[in-house]
């Protein structure tokens, strides 16, 4: 099947759960952040489809989650705790994009006995190395001080590069997957691998983001 096709199903089915979880138990999202954040913007035009309740620090507390721009100067001061952050920015976990690459890799049955690469080490992947461990996978972490990039992503069966450039060419003979979080190549970079190719996965990060807000902190991990 189509990876896109893949995650356009994956998304409905996470959206299901959503709204049936929030009918069950609503609650209240604070998005913390600039108003003309592009990912903020996306969480809460979802939300208001879906009839969830989500807007930019105006809603009365205790909220039930908070999302948060990294980029947003105030997230520093923020107090966030492990019961309403959402995407685990200061609490430990694993990070929203990160777990919506698990989902969509663990649909694609590329994770169990599989061979994946990781590039990049910031909060994209925050716990995913170890989550695709816990489902028997053989997980190689690279990154900027990696001092040789091309044997680290050398015939694995899926590659993840979670960084907005390389300072060095890896290789382009990935079996299965390759998912680019960071934009890193160009459109004739692309051209050299011979697998399905993932740029951008907001719309499924999204998806997660609003599953995990409607599950409360109960961390059910379902779908």
């Amino acid at each position: 099947m189509d990876i896109q096709k893949r995650i356009d199903q994956l998304c409905k089915s996470l959206d299901a759960q959503t709204k049936e979880l929030y009918a069950d138990t609503p609650g209240k999202l604070l998005l913390l952040g600039q108003k003309d954040s592009i990912f903020l913007n996306a969480i809460k035009r979802k939300a208001d489809s879906m009839g969830l309740v989500c807007d930019f620090g105006k809603v009365s507390p205790p909220y039930t989650g908070v999302v948060a721009d990294t980029e947003f100067p105030g997230i520093k001061g923020y107090p966030l705790t492990s019961d309403v952050d959402i995407d685990n920015i200061k609490a430990p976990g694993i990070s929203c994009v990160a777990l919506g690459i698990l989902y969509l890799l663990l649909r694609q049955g590329l994770v169990v006995g599989k061979t994946i690469t990781i590039v990049g080490r910031g909060h994209a992947v925050k716990g995913l190395a170890q989550a695709l461990i816990e489902n028997d996978a053989t997980v190689t972490v690279a990154h900027s001080k990696t001092s040789d990039l091309f044997r680290a992503t050398e015939d694995r069966d899926v590659v993840i590069y979670a960084t907005p450039e390389l300072t060095q060419y890896p290789c382009f003979n990935t079996k299965y997957l390759v998912i680019d979080l960071g934009n890193c190549f160009t459109e004739m970079d692309k051209e050299h691998f011979r697998c399905d190719f993932v740029g951008n996965i907001g719309r499924l990060t999204v998806s997660v983001i609003l599953n995990e807000f409607a599950k409360n902190g109960r961390r059910v991990r379902y779908i």
